[in-house]
């Protein structure tokens, strides 16, 4: 805002409106990130202004897009329609591909939001044309996820599970390109900060070799000040009698108890560097035992990676369709396992350092899991399992979406990887109350598959007892899964646990709190989110 201001200032200097025009703009964005929509608007408003009177044709429609976008934020709808038809028809006589498809795309949004859902049906479709056309994936991915919904709600199901397959395939492809430069960022810095507790550690040590030297030298000078004067009292002893004797031993026994303390304070600092360097140690023994198991079950399906991709392009001209389409499942299914290797890598890191957005809001949980069920529903589907959801309607918990929604997924994957063809398993809420009187959500997933061994149990939710298992179908897992969930149900103040035995299924049971924790009834207030 600073620089925009000294920005300003030049241009009105110059008398160069484009410039000025500009700048308003520039200052509406702040405004409209830091959701102070009254001042974004004045400022947009500035800028449109300045581009009528320059016939800005292209800053005009790009002015009309931002105005309504304050509308949309506002819920104002019939404004922000208003505005976005307004820019839309500028853009089209302009020749503005993106802007024309951005138009178009969140003109389907609000009449989506409007439940008006033929005309929302009919500009995504519009969108998502246009972005196929110019190549703009985040439009493609925005569009898609606009027009599965309004399809739905047309009864077009086969649309809208294209469409739905379409966003799910741009969302992941958009987000594993996050990921992997976030992966490539967390193995530079678990390298450096390694290096650097090593310094630190060499540092202490030499800290307090030092001071306890100092300290020794000190004890020494004083010792010797205190023997000095020790042999100057005892001449003067000879001489002024028994009471300048008793003033000697008074000061002696002064000076022992210091040198004491000094001893005790030595030996507490000792104790807390041992204690530091104890802990510095179990850190490290954590996170090298960590990426022994990333390493490990990274190594294999990169090794059938390669391996299968090498046999198919050697032999593909030999091979015939079956025997190719073999491989390539080969292929597939190494992918599959590196990628939930590395999705649950990466919110485990970020678990771990804080960097993890932690945002609860109170939830329909039944919207949630119906979802998760229909993401998971062909997995099931292939062992022939029934997925049962015993989940009231209208049932609310206060918790982040994403951070749930990992949990109960990672429990359900596990549930269908350990449970045989023609089995069952059912997710089940309940309300609870802890020690402290708070209201708590119990969920809870049941399959009727193999079980888990004591032996098995004792090491879960373990960090350095990580473990890796094949299911009924040889299906791969991370290791990680139940990790991250322990993580995430710890940070809502939630508990996880589980109950098994070998031949008669598994149980996993965790807690979500229904509104925030130690809240104020009568004041909390609760965005509560929409889920359409």
């Amino acid at each position: 805002m600073e620089y925009l201001q000294k920005a300003l200032k030049i241009n009105e200097r110059l008398s160069d409106k484009s410039g000025i025009s500009q700048c308003f703009n520039n200052v509406g964005v702040i405004y409209e990130y830091q959701a102070d929509y009254p001042k974004a608007l004045e400022y947009y408003r500035k800028s449109l202004k300045i581009k009528v009177g320059l016939g800005d044709k292209s800053g005009i429609s790009k002015s009309y897009s931002n105005i309504g976008n304050i509308y949309k934020s506002q819920d104002d709808y019939p404004k922000a329609l208003e505005h976005f038809k307004k820019a839309l028809k500028i853009s089209i006589e302009t020749g503005n591909k993106s802007i024309e498809t951005g138009c178009y795309k969140e003109l389907g949004s609000l009449y989506l939001k409007q439940k008006k859902t033929k005309e929302a049906y009919y500009y995504s479709k519009k969108a998502y044309i246009m972005a196929e056309e110019i190549g703009v994936a985040k439009f493609l991915k925005e569009s898609s996820e606009i027009l599965a919904k309004s399809s739905e709600a047309l009864g077009l199901y086969k649309e809208a599970y294209k469409y739905h397959v379409v966003f799910k395939t741009m969302n992941d492809s958009l987000y594993n390109e996050e990921k992997v430069k976030k992966i490539t960022s967390l193995e530079y810095q678990y390298k450096y900060e390694k290096e650097k507790q090593a310094i630190e550690l060499e540092q202490q040590k030499k800290d307090a070799v030092r001071t306890e030297e100092e300290k020794r030298q000190k004890t020494v000078r004083n010792s010797f000040i205190v023997g000095f004067i020790l042999m100057a009292l005892l001449v003067l002893v000879v001489f002024r009698g028994f009471l300048h004797k008793r003033k000697a031993n008074r000061i002696l026994s002064a000076q022992k108890e210091e040198i004491e303390k000094q001893n005790i304070e030595i030996q507490n600092q000792a104790e807390e560097l041992k204690t530091k360097n104890k802990k510095l140690n179990e850190l490290n023994a954590t996170k090298d035992k960590f990426f022994s198991i990333i390493a490990h079950d990274l190594k294999s399906p990169f090794s059938a990676l390669l391996g299968f991709s090498n046999l198919l392009l050697k032999n593909y001209q030999k091979y015939d369709e079956t025997k190719r389409k073999k491989y390539l499942k080969f292929i597939n299914d190494s992918l599959i396992k590196a990628y939930r290797l590395l999705e649950n890598l990466l919110s485990w890191s970020h678990s771990q350092t804080g960097l993890i957005d932690f945002s609860p809001v109170k939830i329909n949980i039944k919207i949630l899991i119906d979802e998760i069920i229909l993401l998971l529903t062909e997995i099931a589907g292939k062992k022939n399992i029934k997925l049962l959801a015993n989940i009231e309607n209208g049932l609310f918990v206060y918790a982040d979406k994403n951070m749930i929604e990992t949990v109960i997924r990672n429990l359900v994957s596990n549930a269908l990887k350990f449970t045989p063809k023609n089995g069952e398993i059912s997710i089940n809420t309940r309300f609870v109350t802890d020690e402290n009187e708070q209201n708590f959500t119990q969920i809870s997933v049941e399959d009727s598959g193999v079980g888990i061994s004591p032996e098995i149990q004792s090491k879960l939710f373990k960090i350095t007892e990580a473990i890796s298992t094949k299911g009924t179908e040889n299906e791969a897992g991370t290791g990680l899964g139940l990790i991250l969930c322990k993580e995430f149900v710890e940070k809502h103040s939630g508990k996880i646990w589980m109950k098994s035995e070998p031949g008669k299924g598994s149980s996993f049971y965790f807690t979500i709190p229904n509104k925030p924790i130690n809240s104020d009834n009568n004041k909390e207030k609760i965005t509560e989110k929409q889920d359409k």
